[in-house]
């Protein structure tokens, strides 16, 4: 498979055993390539109906996770947050997906790719016979918040301060009437997923949860960590909260969370335990993780 059209390093790259030649992998209709910061961040995250009619913005720390990032070394920046509307994981996340593979295959021209809005929606995985008004809203609604996200990074020097903004994209427009999407590129992206590693996301899993948004939001997180064969995985419940970043009362996120897993493990993805131990008095609740599999016991090729 050849790199993204506009060489913009949104592909894999490696080395073919056989020939010994380089050769990519990038967005299709079944996988994604999204930076590993992304999936293991709060980034896009279940957002409950609440939530959703509201138009709160939300703050994150990423100093961490993108401390690599050549505008944070350039200049000396100690301090990373992601700031912006609250993307959820059933239209939000879609359409990030969207509009990655959308940079990946539709030619760039002045640092903006253009394509019919129908086009945009199954890349979304929206099929035709669902393209309505609401559906229209919906994507619009999404590329405004993702257009609104930002990456803010400051520093302190002596009594003086640095700050700079740049976003995840620079411009997006939705004319349904023209059926027209068009997106502008915003080259800090290229730096995101230059630096940081790189992670085939299969979407098969996605249809097979439906709308479950924790249970997405979980698959993503897992499909963070590394996969290796044979090899048992321990994650807390804390760390699923963390990534989750829900606002109810920890016992009902629990059996939220043991709702999704079930579902996970319904469509076999994965295969686990529940365990807990007491650590100060306090029960821990984890998940032993035996295996998974994005490809849904098919044995698929990359």
């Amino acid at each position: 498979m050849s790199k993204d059209i506009n060489d913009l390093g949104l592909a894999v790259e490696y080395e073919n055993k056989t020939t010994g030649e380089l050769e990519y992998i990038s967005s299709t209709s079944n996988k994604s390539i999204q930076p590993l910061s992304l999936l293991r961040l709060s980034v896009f995250s279940p957002v409950g109906l609440i939530e959703k009619k509201s138009v709160g913005n939300r703050s994150m720390d990423a100093s961490e996770e993108f401390r690599n990032l050549e505008i944070v070394n350039k200049e000396g920046y100690n301090k990373v947050t992601i700031n912006g509307p609250k993307l959820d994981m059933d239209t939000d996340f879609r359409t990030w997906v969207a509009i990655i593979s959308a940079l990946t295959h539709t030619e760039m021209k002045e640092g903006k790719v253009t394509l019919p809005f129908t086009e945009f929606a199954r890349l979304c995985e929206f099929n035709s016979r669902q393209v309505n008004k609401n559906l229209k809203e919906r994507i619009a609604k999404s590329l405004r918040k993702i257009t609104q996200t930002s990456i803010h990074v400051y520093k302190e020097d002596g009594e003086d301060i640095v700050s700079a903004t740049t976003h995840l994209i620079n411009f997006s427009k939705v004319d349904t009437a023209k059926n027209q999407v068009i997106i502008e590129y915003n080259p800090g992206l290229r730096d995101l997923y230059n630096i940081d590693l790189k992670r085939v996301l299969k979407l098969k899993v996605f249809p097979a949860i439906k709308r479950n948004e924790v249970a997405k939001a979980i698959y993503t997180f897992l499909e963070g960590l590394p996969n290796v064969p044979n090899k048992v995985q321990i994650v807390t419940f804390e760390r699923i909260q963390e990534r989750l970043n829900m606002r109810s009362e920890p016992r009902k996120q629990l059996m939220i969370v043991r709702k999704a897993m079930k579902l996970l493990e319904e469509v076999k993805y994965l295969t686990y335990t529940e365990g807990y131990k007491v650590v100060q008095g306090k029960k821990k609740i984890y998940f032993t993780i035996t295996s998974r599999d994005p490809d849904l016991s098919e044995n698929n090729e990359v």
